[in-house]
């Protein structure tokens, strides 16, 4: 630790020993060539500095929102990015909340670097990475069911999206938000020579605002959940909403319903390197616009600006838009309509003309008596009572209701037997039974969960009949038939706390090793009626001198135990005095400082002298002993250290600390045996 000091001292070679030599201190500063350049200073800083002179740099909050809808229960990764490159080593983790929000620490060393972000699904089938719609024209058919928006559907483990952001070495708090149009910025700046550097993500920034017409960076623009409240979107820009809007038609890629999965655009996007060209089997502006138009929702109809920015981009100075009928009909008992209602329909045909690219999301509803069957028509296809539909043509649809017939329903009985003490409920808690059997009477084809729970003192151990054998404490059922389940609960085993205290140096174990205790308290949970014996080891130097608490004051080296209820027992080792030593060292004071001027002995404040018992020991972490003025105006230069191991060799050297505070270099070291 001395080398690494800011004040840096020469050596002498002193008549005896050793000696300690002060020197001044002079200013250095730091030529900050560039902003990655001063970022590395700072971490070597934090990396190399030890002891007193380690600055506590702190950390800066790192946090952000992934707004594509909203993306629930994601992993966030953080990598840094030295020379253009991204780091391998991963640097933190987060998770998104469900409102999309993470937050995690990062080590302000890594200020003025640039962080590399990756957004990834969860692999849980417990706790899936859930998406929400934000496209209002619909997100098409995802797992066969069609995603309206405001839906929620879980994504792929190939889901990705990335970011990088720059961390500000003043800031406590940075912004690192994820988006699609974030995504395009990455992919660009992946594929420029220059890599990772912040002017190539300033400018895959721009350009991706620029292809947009956007006046801000996409990189500096809050994401804004086009599925939020009213008054969320009133307090975001105009810019921010426009952007939103833009990043939900990368769910409508492709042809109504089979729009591309969002996994699938965001890989296209860094296959192309983030780039929109137009062609067969890319994406381009062109359809990532025409998307983008029909995606405003209706909360944000009145806002004039936002709805002029994608009419301008509609219109482009070409022809109007074709219009296409719409034949609408209804056989049975029910309707048809759209969110808005603008389109009503319950009877056999109506007829409804319809600019060219609309989407429609069409709801088919029952009326009381009767169910949804099916489509026909252009909306055939779709299995569920919604469909969403892009007027490209003249379409029909029909929406098809069939009367409902009511069969009364078979019940069958459900016998529940307890042995032992517990519980068997089920989550819907019209099943409780704890005592004796129970019986229960439930409609044919009913599914049940049984859940076993346990009284105090016991646990469950198994079902019998149904179930048979099965150790896990829930049971499915079916109740196709008259069914019996027992669930079978034993007693809980009883585990008493063994607590050993080793008082000096020694260990304490039992005969198969299962416990050992080496001069720290230890707790071992022990089944009851456990019958062991501790025996002592003394370390080198020690010998054992009594038990204390449990087999208290016995000498013998050994202390049975039963466990019938919480032991504890100390150990008690003593130094053997036999082999405790000193040793006495000696040295000069030091007459000169470094730059050659003279140093009086009453301008010498104290010595500090270390001893280890290894070269491989550092110095930082030896012991050290402090030698003062003693009263007689001079600080000695002599000193005996004892309570040392007899025969052992130790290694010492020291540093001299003036007056004025100054503190020498460490002095060359010297080896003694203690006699």
């Amino acid at each position: 630790m001395f080398k690494k000091s800011k004040c840096t001292l020469k050596n002498v070679v002193t008549t005896l020993l050793f000696a300690f030599i002060i020197t001044g201190c002079g200013e250095q500063t730091i030529n900050e060539k560039s902003e990655e350049i001063l970022g590395e200073v700072s971490e070597e800083i934090l990396n190399t500095n030890s002891g007193d002179t380690l600055q506590n740099l702190g950390s800066v909050v790192l946090s952000g929102k992934a707004i594509k809808g909203v993306i629930e229960n994601a992993n966030v990764s953080v990598y840094t990015v030295k020379h253009g490159k991204i780091n391998s080593e991963l640097l933190a983790t987060a998770h998104t909340d469900a409102n999309g929000e993470f937050s995690v620490r990062i080590p302000r060393k890594h200020a003025r670097r640039l962080l590399y972000l990756e957004l990834t699904a969860s692999n849980s089938e417990l706790s899936p990475t859930m998406m929400t719609c934000d496209a209002f024209s619909g997100c098409g058919i995802i797992n066969g069911e069609s995603m309206q928006f405001g839906d929620s559907f879980p994504l792929t483990s190939d889901f990705l999206l990335r970011n990088v952001v720059k961390l500000e070495g003043h800031e406590e708090f940075m912004p690192a938000h994820f988006s699609p149009l974030r995504h395009m910025v990455v992919a660009q700046v992946e594929a420029s020579s220059d890599g990772f550097t912040w002017s190539s993500v300033d400018a895959a920034g721009n350009q991706v605002a620029q292809l947009f017409s956007l006046e801000t960076p996409v990189h500096k623009l809050t994401p804004v959940d086009l599925t939020g409240d009213a008054e969320t979107l009133h307090l975001a820009t105009d810019e921010e909403i426009i952007a939103a809007i833009i990043d939900a038609s990368f769910l409508n890629i492709g042809e109504s319903p089979n729009y591309k999965a969002v996994e699938e655009v965001l890989n296209d996007l860094t296959q192309q390197q983030g780039v929109l060209e137009e062609g067969e089997g890319v994406i381009s502006a062109s359809e990532v616009k025409l998307a983008a138009s029909s995606n405003v929702p209706d909360t944000l109809m009145q806002r004039t600006s936002v709805v002029d920015y994608f009419s301008a981009e509609e219109d482009g100075g070409e022809e109007p838009p074709m219009q296409y009928s719409l034949n609408l009909g209804v056989s049975g008992g029910g309707s048809v309509s759209n969110s808005d209602n603008s389109i009503y329909c319950e009877l056999s045909l109506c007829t409804y003309d319809l600019v060219e690219n609309i989407s429609l999301s069409l709801t088919a509803t029952a009326l009381q008596g009767y169910e949804f069957d099916r489509w026909e028509g252009s909306c055939s296809a779709n299995t569920s009572n919604t469909c969403v539909l892009n007027i490209n043509a003249n379409s029909q649809v029909t929406a098809i209701f069939k009367e409902i017939v009511v069969v009364e329903p078979t019940y069958y009985s459900l016998n529940i037997g307890l042995s032992g003490s517990g519980t068997v409920k089920n989550a819907d808690n019209n099943i409780n039974c704890n005592g004796g059997s129970c019986v229960k009477m439930f409609e044919e084809g009913s599914n049940l969960v049984l859940s076993a729970l346990p009284s105090e003192g016991f646990e469950f151990d198994h079902w019998e009949v149904q179930c048979i054998g099965s150790t896990a404490p829930s049971c499915s059922l079916t109740m196709n038939s008259n069914l019996s389940v027992t669930a079978v609960f034993k007693q809980k085993p009883v585990y008493f706390s063994l607590s050993i205290n080793v008082i000096g140096n020694g260990t304490v174990q039992n005969i198969s090793d299962s416990i050992t205790c080496i001069s720290t308290t230890c707790t071992h949970k022990l089944l009851q009626g456990t019958s062991l014996t501790l025996m002592t080891t003394p370390a080198a130097g020690y010998e054992f001198d009594h038990w204390e608490l449990s087999c208290n004051n016995s000498t013998s080296s050994e202390c049975g135990i039963a466990m019938s209820d919480d032991i504890s027992v100390k150990a008690i080792f003593a130094e053997s005095a036999a082999q405790i030593g000193m040793i006495n060292v000696n040295w000069s004071a030091p007459t000169e400082r470094e730059d050659g001027t003279a140093l009086a002995s009453s301008e010498i404040k104290q010595y500090t002298i270390y001893y280890r018992e290894s070269q491989d020991q550092p110095y930082a972490g030896a012991t050290s002993l402090v030698v003062t003025d003693d009263g007689s105006g001079n600080v000695p230069t002599s000193l005996s250290i004892e309570g040392l191991e007899k025969g052992k060799s130790y290694y010492l050297a020291g540093v001299t600390i003036d007056t004025n505070g100054l503190t020498s270099q460490l002095s060359n070291e010297i080896v003694k045996i203690v006699p």
